[in-house]
């Protein structure tokens, strides 16, 4: 999913740099504004790609999961270091 993204990507990445050359070679008000249309299509691409997730799980439903099991492998662990002490 990530190198789907990343060829989602690509093009918005492309028209970025085509747009800021110019302003990079004489940056001034006018170049900018010349450039407007360039940047606004480079944002739109960009905002269609923003969807598109680079796993295929969200980071909060990955955060959940990797807590649950930390807790449950803490809690196994403490058992079993524990279990030799209890009477």
């Amino acid at each position: 999913m990530a190198t789907v993204k990343q060829q989602e990507v690509q093009p918005a990445t492309d028209l970025y740099e085509q747009a800021y050359q110019p302003v990079h070679d004489q940056p001034s008000l006018e170049v900018v504004q010349q450039q407007v249309s360039l940047l606004n299509a480079a944002e739109a691409l960009e905002k269609r790609t923003e969807p598109i997730q680079a796993w295929p799980f969200d980071e909060a439903t990955f955060t959940r999961v990797a807590t649950i099991a930390t807790s449950a492998a803490a809690t196994i662990l403490a058992r079993l270091l524990l279990a030799p002490t209890e009477m």
